[in-house]
């Protein structure tokens, strides 16, 4: 319809949902051709797909530095940006957890991680890595009884 720089950045916010799902990129990828631009369209994935996996490793890594409140806080900016990445859903779920486990259990944070969770679940309820980090949910609301 004449907008190229608002579907350029549709499919720039699809990619970074769903940076794992190899037929969501295809897709995105057929329509970046169509677009005419001058990027080729594994070019422009895979620089959005960078862009994720550098942010989710520098999370990690915050998180295994007992770096917690600055995982959090990363964690939960890239919620934001990427609501449905389901990645960083699990990391964003997996930080608060940690950060409970050590500080304490407060209902906010409880709450956040059912929301991160319950976001995952809609796309993907069988996902392993939702099933144990669900499990590190159940531990720790055991633990608080």
């Amino acid at each position: 319809l004449g907008q190229q720089e608002r579907a350029k950045e549709l499919l720039k916010q699809a990619v970074r949902n769903n940076h794992a799902e190899e037929e969501c990129l295809r897709e995105v990828g057929a329509v970046f051709n169509e677009l005419g631009e001058d990027m080729d369209p594994e070019t422009f994935i895979a620089d959005i797909r960078r862009e994720i996996v550098k942010l989710n490793n520098r999370g990690v890594k915050l998180a295994q530095a007992g770096q917690l409140d600055e995982a959090v806080v990363l964690f939960e900016e890239a919620v934001e940006g990427m609501p449905g990445n389901k990645v960083v859903n699990l990391n964003a779920a997996r930080v608060q957890l940690m950060f409970m486990q050590d500080k304490g259990i407060e209902k906010p944070r409880l709450l956040k991680v059912r929301n991160y969770l319950e976001q995952v679940s809609r796309t993907d309820p069988e996902n392993p890595t939702l099933r144990r980090v669900r499990g590190m949910y159940e531990q720790l609301l055991g633990a608080g009884d």
